[in-house]
């Protein structure tokens, strides 16, 4: 007996020429696919392609509209003093630059331990009119504009849950030859990276997008650590996963899989379309014709966006004013105390000036530090072709002043290893990566001087192998 349907809804996934058009169902056994199709957009357009399938009844229920990850913008960022008053497209095109026809764009909060950050998502505002037009006489509220990556993101945590100690997680999905990388927070997809698989075997296009999501969690988002990364393949891909886990050194889980094609993207909108949220990201209500305020500014989206705006202008009120505040709690408390521990107040001047001293030490940080996503990308352009990377150790100062027993450096170690000819007595790969980091650009700013090469010969069981390792320091080291 057939199951009885309970809901219907419809994702549709613009691509670069071809519109996906997937059908799921809500039944009393879960969801289910309908239908799908690949429909070729041609020379008759998005508007008309769109309009044919509503003739022929292929978009039914809610619709959900999506477009490739290629052809998407997303960021996640801490708000600050000078965003006020921008709107979500602003900010993007202040990161982006000028993009032709502009850009529709929503944003969305997401609470950090390091405090409220916001989601900006955007596409161009020439995709989304045509879009919109294509669906021209559907209601407004059946039809939404959504990105792909959150709505991938939700369909793998439903094929496999992380653990609830797990607060920040990744989800590496792998379709033919690509794959994507998802940074989520408590749930919260945050960031993500697209990256080439050419086959199972070669894992350096996972290893270097995860890598890059763990700089930009550290260095952007204050998240110092990644509990675990989900890796959705097949089940005879175990081997695929523990070389991932060797490589990144983070607790690697083999999942479910969930592929990034076309049909895997217009399948996890339909199911957005099935469990609609309220305030849920909608990139067609820029472009909506008037319909009223109610409709166009809701009450909730006001109050989530009030409350992200306010919550952020307070936090970084706060944080700019903490060194004043303290100075005056510690002047107050002198002062009330003064007159039974015959303290002078004049001491508080000593007090202030080492805050002044600290603060001084952080800003010096900021302008002085080596921005490291700069060298991790920078990395697999000087490595040579026939040298593994092992292992890197990027060390930083934080402190300008030696104390009392310790030394201090700043200094990046490259670990490498190589397979060896039984005739060569010393690998010629020395010789090309120490040339490479000479005329990296990146390297020759932060780590120009090469402080030496080490070389120490590993009998396998088969084969010989050299393991390489420089150590690059800066200039003046």
């Amino acid at each position: 007996m057939a199951r009885p349907r309970l809901k219907v809804a419809t994702g549709v996934l613009l691509t670069e020429d071809h519109l996906t058009v997937t059908t799921v169902a809500k039944t009393a056994l879960g969801a289910r696919q309908i239908s799908t199709q690949e429909v070729e957009i041609g020379e008759q357009g998005v508007v008309a392609t769109l309009g044919r399938l509503r003739t022929e009844g292929a978009l039914k229920g809610k619709i959900v509209c999506g477009v490739d990850a290629r052809r998407s913008f997303a960021i996640t960022r801490k708000l600050i003093s000078e965003d006020a008053g921008q709107t979500p497209a602003e900010l993007l095109s202040a990161r982006l630059g000028y993009l032709e026809g502009g850009l529709v764009a929503a944003m969305d909060g997401v609470r950090l331990p390091s405090g409220q950050f916001v989601s900006l998502v955007a596409c161009s505002r020439g995709l989304a009119s045509e879009l919109l037009a294509g669906l021209d006489g559907i209601r407004i509220s059946q039809i939404r504009l959504a990105p792909v990556m959150p709505a991938l993101y939700r369909m793998a945590q439903q094929k496999k849950s992380a653990p609830r100690k797990w607060k920040c997680e990744m989800r590496v999905l792998i379709g033919e030859g690509e794959g994507l990388a998802i940074l989520a927070y408590q749930g919260h997809p945050v960031a993500s990276r697209l990256f080439d698989f050419p086959d199972s075997k070669n894992t350096h296009g996972v290893e270097v997008a995860v890598l890059s999501l763990m700089t930009f969690a550290r260095e952007e988002l204050a998240l110092n650590a990644v509990d675990g990364v989900f890796v959705h393949v097949a089940d005879t891909e175990e081997e695929l996963v523990a070389a991932c886990e060797r490589g990144l050194g983070v607790t690697t889980k083999i999942a479910p899989a969930v592929s990034t094609d076309a049909h895997a993207g217009s399948y996890a909108l339909g199911l957005a379309g099935l469990k609609p949220k309220p305030g849920a990201t909608d990139l067609f209500q820029e472009i909506h014709p008037p319909a009223g305020l109610k409709q166009n500014f809701p009450a909730k989206a006001a109050l989530v966006l009030g409350a992200v705006v306010v919550g952020s202008g307070w936090a970084m009120n706060s944080e700019a004013d903490s060194l004043e505040r303290e100075a005056a709690r510690i002047e107050r408390a002198a002062a009330a105390n003064a007159k039974r521990a015959g303290a002078a107040v004049n001491d508080l001047r000593k007090v202030h000036e080492g805050l002044k001293a600290e603060m001084g030490v952080a800003k010096a940080f900021l302008f002085k530090r080596v921005f490291w996503s700069e060298i991790l990308y920078e990395i697999p352009e000087v490595l040579p072709e026939t040298v593994m990377l092992t292992d890197f150790d990027g060390r930083d100062l934080l402190r300008f002043k030696k104390a009392k027993g310790t030394t201090l450096s700043r200094q990046l170690q490259l670990i490498g290893q190589t397979k060896m000819d039984g005739t060569v007595v010393s690998p010629p790969e020395v010789n090309t990566l120490t040339t490479a980091l000479a005329e990296s650009e990146v390297f020759q700013a932060n780590f120009p001087l090469v402080a030496g090469a080490n070389v120490r010969l590993m009998p396998g069981m088969a084969e010989l192998f050299a393991r390489i390792s420089l150590l690059c320091l800066p200039k003046n080291s």
